[in-house]
């Protein structure tokens, strides 16, 4: 029987290394400072900046049927009865670097030798959310106990993949770029100014779409054969965020499959407590909250 460590950014806080969101504008604001600018004052996102960059990926959601609407308005000369492209070119060229390479630059830019701040069996199931190698390189653990759920930092050769994205998902879990698409077409194509400027105009936000968002139907899929390989009697959750934009996965997999096991969750604070209870009771689960200090 094996314990399933469900492992989060905050885990990797707890070891020192600087990677939350607050710490990737830092490194955007030194390094890339047209991508910040360029995701910042994106049209459809209306944050302001300790909000926005509190969930960034929740951030990166789009209302694309208003943008469809605002470019079929917007686009109509009403003395001439005629349609105008300019204006609907929507700018998405940055999220390309946002969550591709400028994200992947600034993960690698983190120093992962660090020290053991827990102790954490090297037989564990472990499934992580983050993108480094502190389970491997710190804990020793093996490879073919970990699932790196949105991919694993080390697999990424920054200079020579420019595929990056095919190896490394950060981005929305609530938006699937094919589904919008169909919707859009099905809702529009009968628009006079479908062909002239609407169809291009959804190709773009399908685009954009799938540029920030992670493959969550795949991912589903492989955690479910990672984990039944397994023979789990016990979850802990360490430093990962429960009601967050990964909560599909608890949703669809995760609760389904371990309802009926001991569940332990980490808390950072009183907060997190609250939320770990509220969780707990909406998913009918037998849970034990704890301080990161008493791990040991």
């Amino acid at each position: 029987m094996s314990t399933l460590y469900i492992i989060g950014n905050g885990f990797d806080l707890q070891h020192g290394l600087h990677t939350s969101y607050w710490d990737y504008r830092c490194f955007l604001c030194e390094n890339y400072p047209e991508t910040l600018r360029d995701f910042e004052s994106f049209p459809t996102i209306n944050k302001d900046k300790k909000e926005l960059w509190s969930d960034v990926e929740k951030g990166l959601e789009i209302d694309y049927d208003a943008i469809v609407s605002i470019c079929r308005d917007i686009c109509y000369c009403s003395n001439t009865k005629s349609y105008n492209y300019i204006g609907c070119e929507l700018p998405y060229q940055w999220i390309m670097d946002f969550t591709g390479k400028h994200f992947v630059e600034w993960l690698s830019s983190q120093d992962c030798e660090v020290g053991k701040k827990f102790t954490i069996p090297l037989d564990g199931v472990y499934v992580t959310f983050n993108y480094t190698d502190t389970l491997e390189r710190v804990y020793g653990i093996a490879d073919n106990h970990i699932f790196h759920i949105h991919g694993q930092l080390s697999k990424i050769d920054l200079f020579a993949n420019p595929l990056i994205r095919k190896e490394i998902q950060f981005g929305t879990s609530n938006q699937n770029a094919e589904d919008i698409q169909d919707f859009l077409e099905s809702s529009y194509k009968n628009h006079d100014c479908y062909q002239f400027i609407l169809k291009d105009v959804i190709d773009q936000i399908s685009r954009y779409i799938k540029y920030s968002s992670k493959t969550i139907d795949y991912n589903e899929f492989k955690l479910r054969s990672f984990i039944s390989q397994y023979a789990i009697d016990s979850v802990v959750i360490m430093g990962h965020s429960i009601n967050g934009t990964d909560k599909r996965y608890y949703d669809a997999v995760l609760i389904p499959k371990l309802r009926d096991k001991p569940w332990t969750v980490f808390c950072h604070n009183e907060t997190d407590r609250i939320n770990a209870k509220n969780f707990a009771e909406s998913n009918q689960l037998k849970l034990h909250a704890c301080d990161w200090e008493n791990n040991d």
